[in-house]
């Protein structure tokens, strides 16, 4: 792998130019089991070499999943004569980075390898918690589907001013969904919840989930919905669950507070956002009591890391601040046209693309004065709902107008939990929802998510991010059905 590296550098040395050299490889395993049979036992491992020339105030890009010597000085000429043509054709100077010199080695922190745990192991272990789900109801239909997936990464970041940085990340998770049906009706519950239970840890974290009881849970739960009553249309007190606030935060915070969004640099997919650059420590986005923080130092969380794919150290930095928007997530070159240094979220998916402003982990931090269970947070509401898990979603271009379908929801009526609610789900404008944030749980309430899939770009590239959250309750939320 190094060796491919060095190549590239040098056939950069030899061209007398500066250039950023990455190598990337990557493996996944995906064990899936639907009802009691194997659905998926699947392995993939890609390899990639990028490499950016910068010549004259421009740059050129090229990559190959064919690593040779070979194809290391190859793309280095390629990368050198794009950045030529461009540099002749250009009508204004572009971005020309100071680069870095780091020399570095890190590994993320695991017990177990989980590509060290035969397949047939993990299969009877899904197997088992299908079992359980289906052991759970009787006389109704349920339809069980359990995974674990694991991942690898290493990935290498050099330049010609003598950088030299090499990371090494395992990750796992796995989740269950349990389908319910009746003659004419679907119903669903995940557990943890769907696309979001995976972390930086070994096989451990297998156990830790404890799969086999959230299946029984989510059976119970997903039958229950199948005779609920529809979600009456109103404005409630909602107390919104740990694993529903994870994607709030992701789509009404992390993407909006993307640089390159905001400059309209990147429109492709999922448009652009209703933040400005001038909005930093001006704009009231949320109650006094909101904080938010991006933070890729965070241990075991899924988007952590050393450095970023421009070899910016991993920071932690608040992007909201007592309700005030304070920072947005930067590249070198996003952050260089608003003044400011990079913050360290130039991310991408493999060495064969380039890094482009991804978050890292955005959370909400606990209120330490607030509620440390579920139940002291709904104690003093008469008549509200608790909404937890999303089933659908979508936003608008500006990450401005919001809906989310949840799977499951609960009648909050005198300081207590009452009646399962079916095909509940919420809207709201941004800022509007943020503001009407009245609660937040302490860290007693505080969980966290790991997301492998949230895409952006054009080409899309896929990065894994993770979010974390307390229980939070929100005033006057319009609730209705999605029926």
């Amino acid at each position: 792998m190094e060796e491919f590296v060095n190549a590239a550098l040098e056939k950069a040395s030899e061209l007398n130019v500066e250039a950023e050299v990455r190598f990337s490889s990557l493996e996944e395993e995906i064990t899936r089991v639907k009802k009691l049979e194997t659905e998926i036992a699947g392995y993939e491992h890609t390899i990639g070499l990028g490499v950016t020339v910068y010549h004259n105030g421009s740059y050129g890009f090229s990559s190959t999943s064919l690593v040779s010597k070979e194809n290391a000085a190859r793309i280095v000429e390629e990368a050198f004569s794009i950045a030529k043509a461009r540099s002749q054709q250009k009508k204004i100077q572009l971005f020309f980075p100071e680069l870095s010199n780091v020399k570095d080695e890190r590994n993320s922190e695991y017990k177990i390898d989980p590509f060290s745990i035969p397949t047939e192991e993990k299969v009877n272990f899904l197997l088992r918690v299908n079992q359980e789900a289906l052991d759970q109801v009787k006389g109704i239909t349920i339809l069980p589907v359990s995974m674990i997936r694991s991942f690898k990464k290493k990935v290498i970041y050099a330049n010609t001013k003598g950088a030299y940085i090499i990371q090494n990340f395992v990750s796992c998770g796995a989740e269950v969904q349990i389908y319910a049906f009746s003659d004419n009706e679907l119903q669903v519950r995940s557990y943890p919840a769907r696309d979001s239970s995976y972390y930086q840890k070994g096989y451990e974290v297998i156990s830790e989930l404890d799969l086999i009881e959230g299946a029984r849970v989510a059976a119970e739960e997903a039958t229950e919905l199948l005779k609920a009553e529809n979600c009456r249309p109103g404005e409630y007190e909602a107390v919104i669950s740990q694993d529903q606030m994870a994607l709030q935060i992701h789509e009404s915070i992390g993407h909006p507070s993307e640089l390159d969004r905001a400059l309209g640099f990147e429109v492709s997919l999922a448009g652009a956002s209703f933040l400005k650059a001038e909005s930093r420590g001006r704009f009231e986005i949320a109650s006094k009591n909101v904080n938010i923080v991006a933070d890729a130092t965070m241990k075991n969380a899924l988007g952590s890391f050393y450095y970023d794919d421009e070899g910016t150290p991993a920071q932690r930095f608040y992007v909201v601040e007592n309700g005030v928007f304070k920072n947005f997530l930067s590249s070198r070159e996003s952050a260089t046209s608003i003044g400011e240094q990079s913050n360290g979220c130039a991310r991408a998916e493999s060495a064969l693309k380039l890094p482009i402003v991804r978050m890292t982990n955005l959370s909400l931090l606990p209120d330490e004065s607030g509620p440390g269970s579920l139940e002291e947070m709904i104690s003093d509401i008469k008549e509200g709902i608790y909404l937890k898990t999303t089933r659908s979603w979508s936003i608008d271009d500006l990450r401005l107008n919001f809906q989310f379908a949840v799977e499951y929801a609960r009648e909050i009526k005198n300081g207590r939990l009452g009646k399962v609610i079916k095909n509940a789900n919420y809207t709201g404008i941004t800022p509007n929802f943020w503001k009407s944030v009245v609660s937040i749980g302490n860290e007693k309430t505080f969980k966290l998510y790991g997301f492998t899939n949230c895409g952006k770009g054009d080409p899309i590239q896929l990065a894994s991010v993770g979010h974390g959250s307390p229980i939070v309750l929100v005033r006057n939320l319009k609730v209705g059905s999605v029926r």
